[in-house]
């Protein structure tokens, strides 16, 4: 099984994304990069891009730079995967989420990888992303 996880690891373009907390949130820009780097090393991800949305460019709805180059790249096929702190620093609306899993649905996105595991494409289950992301806003509410 850690052999077919690995070619899969292998196959897949990831995007390094991380969003730049509010305020009064306790984790640093450094310490989170420093999880994904050290997450990205032992699972010998290769990662094409490294995106970060600064500090409140994601409280104004279409205002994330830094999302929509993230969805471009996906489109584009620049990559076909993200590895994220936590699905809910992906999305701050349903319309986030719902293009998201559109592009899952389209094949354009693979995984989305967080240090307590990922999120796979999974043709019997289309709403797994809504579902976790969904989940995961409503605590931050």
């Amino acid at each position: 099984m850690r052999l077919v996880n690995r070619i899969i690891c292998l196959m897949l373009k990831y995007i390094e994304y991380l969003r730049v907390g509010t305020i009064g949130q306790t984790e640093t820009v450094a310490g989170r990069r420093s999880i994904l780097r050290q997450m990205i090393k032992k699972h010998a991800l290769t990662v094409v891009a490294y995106i970060e949305d600064a500090d409140g460019s994601s409280v104004v709805a279409g205002a994330r730079p830094g999302f929509n180059k993230l969805i471009e790249m996906l489109k584009n096929g620049h990559a076909n995967a993200i590895v994220c702190v936590s699905p809910e620093n992906l999305t701050r609306n349903l319309i986030e989420m719902a293009l998201l899993e559109q592009l899952r649905n389209e094949g354009s996105l693979v995984e989305i990888r967080t240090p307590a595991g990922f999120l796979p494409k999974s043709a019997s289950k289309p709403t797994v992303l809504n579902s976790r992301l969904a989940i995961s806003n409503e605590k931050q509410a």
